[in-house]
């Protein structure tokens, strides 16, 4: 069940990853929260494949995004020069929230720490 749940979590992601936003962006407030957006964005996606591979704890990274949206609405006017952005926005957002969602069904668990193993010296 684990392997079938990590395919689908790394589908997610690679699908994630097939929308980007554009190089340049004339507007500057918009290029400002692409920043700011993937910075919350490689902290998810860090945490969800450390979480696959059994080196960390599931993080919610809910509340980041949740704040976002609120900064988002409150920054983008509601004109149409932003609605191709906006909507990338919320696209991503939902995005990587089924994608957290669905690490956090899984029930992966942290890898066991190996013990030391200790050598005789030859002298």
């Amino acid at each position: 069940m684990s392997a079938i749940n990590k395919e689908k979590i790394f589908e997610e992601l690679r699908n994630y990853h097939t929308h980007r936003f554009p190089a340049k962006i004339k507007n500057l407030e918009v290029e400002t929260l692409r920043v700011e957006f993937g910075e919350i964005e490689d902290r998810i996606v860090g945490m969800i494949l450390s979480l696959v591979n059994g080196k960390a704890e599931f993080i919610d990274g809910n509340k980041d995004l949740v704040n976002f949206q609120d900064k988002l609405r409150r920054n983008l006017p509601h004109d149409s020069t932003d609605d191709t952005a906006r909507n990338l926005f919320a696209t991503k957002i939902s995005q990587l929230i089924a994608v957290m969602t669905l690490a956090k069904d899984s029930g992966f668990k942290l890898r066991p720490v190996r013990g030391v193993t200790r050598v005789a010296a030859k002298v």
